[in-house]
């Protein structure tokens, strides 16, 4: 997409997120389909979800959080309200593209590489900064010619749209992860309740997953950035 309407579309998303009923973090999205359609959506969609500024039902359950929050990101509120006017044909998404304030979760992600959009345009990161998990997401996007941008709306023009990229080693495999499966799972979890009980029940009889101090450090030590 061109600059001026990337720009264009990251303000409506702005506009978009500040509709958001979470009160821990206001995102929104664009998508943008190939037949030029454009698709908007934000967080915290329902208001079950975030009743009052002291109230969430998500987990801090890294296992649960997904399944006892009902509503879905601002990329996936976009890609679910874009299925929703095409009879949830999934094929109908490939090759759009989505501008997001913030960069994509995980389950974002999976949701971007499973419907096979081309690219990513993001506003910031969560916390100012990328976490290696992040970078390795940006590693598994390039790996399947899915381009990354940066936006930076005060630059000056012709400046505002940035690639962004990994800046990991080559030699460095992105894994084979299923990310169609799990787009495929999110979409279900998210427009089918029964399932996304039976899928939160199922998940707390399991044993909590024992994590350490600093569980990224097992990724930090993979992750070792390009040489200039």
């Amino acid at each position: 997409m061109d600059e001026e309407l990337v720009v264009r579309l990251y303000e409506h998303a702005l506009d978009m997120g500040q509709r958001s009923h979470c009160h821990k973090l206001q995102v929104g999205a664009a998508l943008v389909l190939p037949d030029g359609s454009v698709h908007g959506g934000a967080n915290g969609s329902v208001r079950e979800s975030c009743l009052g500024s002291d109230y969430c039902s998500r987990s801090e359950d890294p296992r649960l959080q997904y399944l006892t929050c009902p509503s879905a990101c601002a990329e996936g509120t976009a890609i679910i309200g874009a299925l929703h006017g095409r009879d949830y044909d999934y094929s109908s998404l490939k090759g759009g593209e989505i501008v997001t304030t913030i960069f994509p979760c995980d389950r974002c992600v999976d949701l971007i590489i499973g419907l096979e959009l081309d690219a990513v345009y993001f506003g910031s990161f969560k916390n100012g900064v990328p976490r290696p998990i992040r970078l390795y997401h940006v590693k598994q996007m390039e790996a399947r010619d899915l381009k990354v941008f940066k936006i930076k709306p005060e630059a000056p023009e012709g400046k505002r749209i940035l690639t962004f990229p990994s800046q990991l080693s080559n030699h460095f495999h992105p894994g084979f992860t299923n990310h169609e499966y799990g787009a495929w799972y999110h979409l279900r979890v998210l427009l089918d309740q029964d399932f996304r009980e039976q899928e939160l029940e199922h998940i707390q009889d399991r044993p909590p997953v024992v994590e350490s101090d600093r569980p990224e450090d097992w990724l930090i030590d993979l992750l070792t950035p390009s040489s200039p």
